[in-house]
């Protein structure tokens, strides 16, 4: 039932299925030791630099900075942690800002962005 549970929930680690399980988040199953699983092993062998980005955008802030900016978006490269944070001024510059900074990254590196 452990292996069921670790696919369901995107491959979460013992610890964190332990963590679930003593909240009672697990329906009652408890957590025993998690076998071999070949998935989580292929993945982590793919992770690397622009594999995996997290971008968020915030705004309006109720007070401007000094330019008149009241929005923000950033880029965390999960692999490298590596944040890249942009200060604009109206919401539909977000998509070039993130055109801009792709081809930026993707120039810098020779890698390609692969998921957002």
């Amino acid at each position: 039932m452990t292996k069921l549970w670790h696919m369901k929930l995107g491959h979460m680690s013992e610890r964190g299925m332990q963590i679930l399980s003593k909240t009672d988040l697990l329906c009652g199953h408890k957590v025993t030791g998690l076998e071999f699983c070949e998935h989580c092993v292929f993945q982590k062998l793919q992770k690397g630099t622009l594999d995996y980005i997290h971008s968020d955008f915030c705004g309006p802030s109720q007070v401007e900075s000094l330019g008149g900016h009241r929005y923000f978006v950033s880029m965390i490269d999960d692999f490298s942690r590596m944040t890249w944070v942009f200060i604009i001024k109206h919401k539909s510059e977000a998509f070039n800002i993130f055109k801009q900074w792709k081809a930026l990254v993707e120039n810098q590196t020779g890698m390609k962005v692969k998921r957002l």
